[in-house]
């Protein structure tokens, strides 16, 4: 695999300090895996970049702890979501492969849902787990309708270096979130109104080909997961609608509501 080819942008002319990241030999393991994904994205009709100049500086000072859940965070995506034999070379996702993808994720991490939840699914949600150390385990192929960095660079930055919405809201987030991870709960409706979400991109995260989006975001339901009889949770899901609402240069100046 050429690296250099992943990105257009890369394909004539890298300048000697990105070279020497994507050369790496454990690099070159992190890139197979999310040009894997990639792939997989493709066939579900949805065109990803691996990488921005930003997020292979970023990928430099990343420790081989942090590559690896990368790695294996889209090893797995793909093992869940892998295309079978013989289907179209684009694939619709409707609710029931959604379902599925979930099922096989959670069989993976030894989770599951309160069948409550499981009667929230509508097509077309975000969808998204995380396990009790709030590291996130799952996001579903629509999360890639709503989102224009490359997938390096939502694994190496945090989230509130990519994303902004207003600070009422994200506190209100935090508390729906504590109630989930905290106690058991099925599934609870969130609290949280309707709001702009803005992409946030710096000039080192820009790629032609995916200009910078703002969503008019509105969170559905929250729910605690668990594993075996355990009472206690073991990870929290989340679900929630989107829409785009400005590209490229409105992006940047929309204003919150």
């Amino acid at each position: 695999m050429d690296v250099l080819n992943l990105n257009p942008r890369f394909s004539k002319q890298v300048e000697p300090s990105l070279k020497v990241i994507l050369d790496d030999t454990e690099n070159k393991l992190l890139f197979q895996a999310l040009e894997r994904f990639a792939e997989v994205l493709r066939r579900y009709g949805h065109i990803v970049s691996i990488y921005s100049t930003g997020s292979l500086l970023k990928l430099s000072d990343t420790t081989s702890e942090k590559k690896t859940a990368i790695r294996t965070f889209f090893e797995n995506l793909a093992d869940w979501m892998e295309p079978e034999a013989g289907s179209p070379e684009i694939i619709k996702v409707d609710l029931e492969k959604e379902k599925t993808f979930l099922r096989r994720a959670f069989n993976h991490h030894s989770l599951w849902m309160h069948e409550d939840f499981w009667n929230t699914l509508t097509e077309g949600q975000v969808i998204e787990f995380y396990g009790t150390d709030g590291v996130q385990l799952y996001r579903n192929i629509n999360f890639f309708d709503f989102c224009s960095y490359s997938l390096l660079d939502i694994s190496v930055f945090e989230w509130y270096n990519l994303w902004q919405r207003p600070s009422q809201i994200q506190e209100q987030m935090n508390r729906d979130a504590l109630k989930v991870f905290s106690t058991a709960t099925p599934v609870m409706q969130y609290k949280v109104p309707r709001h702009v979400l803005r992409e946030v991109k710096p000039p080192s995260m820009e790629i032609e080909e995916h200009p910078p989006l703002a969503c008019l975001v509105q969170f559905k339901y929250a729910g605690s997961l668990f594993k075996g009889v355990d009472p206690r949770p073991a990870g929290a899901i989340a679900t929630s609608e989107a829409e785009v609402i400005a590209v490229g240069e409105e992006a940047r100046t929309i204003h919150f509501v």
